[in-house]
């Protein structure tokens, strides 16, 4: 759609109607995406069982009751080098770690839908789960910074 609006305002014929199209779409997005991001989608949820956002760094932390497997499964590759220091600061262990973690994790969220939806699962998959789970509490106590 946005291709076809740019492309109606080029071919008006109106002198930089193209231009402040496509400002005024670039900005009506980035606001969408401030208003619509995963942490305000958190803090609206926390407000209304009455959490106080504003509040402590603590409390800020319940913020993670709040989010969707996928959206947490997201946020920890996205921080696995915090999480796994030892194995960020070896170049060579910290992309495969990673690269695993994403798998297992969409299989676990393949998985956790499954259930959800009340599909079959066989016992394969428990057993894949259990060795995923497995491999990544190895994972944990290998390369996580508290040890």
């Amino acid at each position: 759609m946005n291709r076809a609006l740019l492309d109606w305002a080029g071919k008006s014929g109106v002198p930089n109607l193209r231009e402040g199209l496509s400002a005024l779409l670039v900005e009506h997005r980035k606001e969408f995406k401030v208003a619509n991001s995963v942490w305000n989608r958190v803090r609206r949820l926390m407000r209304d069982d009455g959490v106080d956002v504003e509040g402590a760094a603590a409390i800020r932390l319940r913020a993670v009751d709040y989010l969707t497997f996928s959206e947490l499964g997201d946020l920890l590759l996205e921080l696995l080098a915090e999480a796994f220091p030892r194995a960020a600061a070896d170049p060579k262990t910290m992309p495969p770690l990673k690269e695993r973690w994403r798998e297992q994790l969409a299989k676990i969220r393949r998985l956790r839908n499954r259930v959800a939806h009340l599909r079959n699962v066989d016992f394969q998959d428990m057993e894949d789960l259990v060795g995923m789970v497995a491999t990544m509490r190895a994972d944990v106590d290998t390369f996580a910074g508290w040890r």
